[in-house]
């Protein structure tokens, strides 16, 4: 659990960096630009990026509050869709990663 933290962890401050990047809006050599406006992010990388935001919080709150306050049943519950978010988070900071 503790590993599983501390990569987690390191992946909030990789997202945290992606999200400033997202902010600051500037070409980069890395950066790929939209066809129609140059320097801008293309919407399609901005909603993954977005949503990768969205679901890291999900997790955070799964591991750091809901888990601890269920029941065994629940937790069993919690768990499972933690995996799940993992996955996701895992998923979506891959295709981010292709695309900037």
């Amino acid at each position: 659990m503790i590993l599983a933290g501390s990569l987690w962890l390191g992946e909030s401050r990789r997202i945290k960096h992606i999200v400033r990047r997202k902010k600051m809006l500037v070409k980069s050599e890395t950066f790929k630009p939209a066809a129609s406006k140059e320097g801008l992010m293309d919407n399609d990388t901005f909603n993954l990026m977005e949503q990768l935001e969205v679901e890291n919080k999900s997790l955070w709150r799964i591991r750091n509050s809901y888990k601890n306050s269920a029941d065994s049943v629940s937790r069993q519950l919690w768990s499972f869709m933690e995996k799940d978010k993992e996955k996701v988070v895992r998923l979506l900071t891959e295709k981010i990663q292709e695309r900037l």
